[in-house]
């Protein structure tokens, strides 16, 4: 029976060392990502506007970055992120908002730590720290008068990151990406000098490669 044990350890043991061989990376990065991005119903109160909804629309990203010995990354995130107006709750004055969006561009720096999971397979957790520079505009209709108003701020955001990577060959990589960005309340003012936060929260899902330009190390002699 101890001798059963110490075989089974045995394999499990070279099964996780060449499971983590075959994902290790090292070097320089480049990655591009595009998908589906989800904003959490929000308000601005001060605008009279009770909710406001988004449409599941698009966004891109990209990173460079570079992958240390022992499975973990640093990355510089750049995203752009847009979202029209579905439907605006108007409370207080009868009023329409017939038009508008939510573009955000982000710059985050990103700590990420890849679990090998199987042969070529990992999952990857992470964090960022950045910047949010979003833009709201909508033009409302209140009787025979029409209001245009866009502003834009720039403020701190965070994100945490949860991925799939499979690994397709030495040198590129494709991933499934998650990501949950928090950008601390920008403020927005409209066409008449009404000014109010906006919280925001953002779901991000893309698919993407990465490409490393240093090819990993050759195993050693047996």
């Amino acid at each position: 029976m101890r001798g059963k044990m110490l075989l089974l350890g045995t394999a499990l043991t070279l099964s996780l060392a060449s499971t983590a061989g075959a994902t290790d990376r090292h070097g320089w990065y480049l990655g591009l990502e595009a998908g589906w991005v989800h904003v959490n119903d929000t308000e601005l109160p001060a605008w009279n506007y009770d909710r406001i909804e988004f449409e599941n629309r698009w966004g891109a990203l990209a990173t460079a970055g570079y992958a240390f010995t022992g499975n973990w990354r640093a990355e510089l995130e750049l995203g752009y992120r847009n979202n029209d107006i579905h439907d605006v709750a108007v409370g207080g004055e009868s009023g329409d908002v017939s038009k508008g969006d939510l573009t955000e561009w982000t710059a985050f720096v990103n700590a990420i730590y890849n679990q090998p999971i199987a042969q070529n397979w990992n999952i990857d957790f992470g964090v960022g720290v950045g910047v949010d520079h979003p833009r709201y505009s909508d033009t409302r209709i209140n009787g025979l008068n029409t209001f245009y108003s866009q502003d834009d701020d720039i403020v701190f955001a965070a994100q945490g990151i949860l991925g799939l990577t499979y690994q397709v060959s030495s040198r590129w990589d494709l991933m499934l990406n998650y990501r949950y960005l928090w950008a601390n309340s920008p403020e927005f003012t409209n066409s008449v000098g009404a000014t109010d936060e906006m919280d925001m929260l953002k779901h991000t899902v893309t698919l993407g490669a990465r490409l490393y330009f240093e090819r990993p190390a050759a195993p050693p002699p047996r």
